[in-house]
């Protein structure tokens, strides 16, 4: 553009005509406001260059959608860390249970624990406190049932391991 308005502009037309002692307001500075238009169209164009960098480090431009298969890739490898983690406590609650099994001196501090913690559980406040909040409809158990059959579906359907066809030795 600033090359187009550059070489279509005739300079002599406006000034020429002037008279010696005109005003200052009626001379042509066309490449002043030219210099001017460059410099204000740079500024544009930065600013604009720096809202396209924004947008597109922050995702919200230029993303591409993430195909079904990506998403249910991270989603199983997901369950599958969650389940490892859940199987690695288990397995280290059976090691100590079975430590504590074996070992009379710690059964013996098992069962004062149990002992203990049923007696708090038959005190009148805890009774209480459970009838609370199982009356007062803050928890809801019939949708918390639904949640825990769908995630042991979801985790029973990634335990099972696929039959494979055929036998191999006959």
């Amino acid at each position: 553009m600033d090359i187009y308005l550059l070489s279509t502009y005739d300079i002599r037309t406006p000034n020429a005509l002037l008279r010696p002692g005109a005003p200052l307001s009626s001379i042509d500075f066309f490449h002043w406001r030219l210099r001017s238009y460059r410099y204000v169209s740079l500024a544009v164009t930065d600013v604009l260059l720096a809202a396209a960098i924004y947008l597109s480090s922050t995702n919200r431009l230029f993303v591409r959608p993430r195909s079904p298969v990506e998403g249910l890739a991270e989603r199983v490898a997901g369950l599958t860390r969650v389940v490892e983690a859940s199987n690695s406590r288990m397995w280290a609650a059976g090691v100590v249970r079975n430590t504590a099994g074996r070992s009379r001196e710690l059964r013996g501090v098992e069962a004062a624990f149990w002992d203990e913690e049923g007696k708090v559980y038959e005190e009148r406040e805890v009774v209480d406190a459970v009838k609370g909040v199982l009356g007062s409809g803050r928890v809801d158990l019939r949708a918390m049932e639904g949640k825990a059959r769908e995630m042991a579906k979801v985790v029973g359907q990634l335990m099972v391991v696929p039959q494979q066809g055929g036998s191999a030795g006959g």
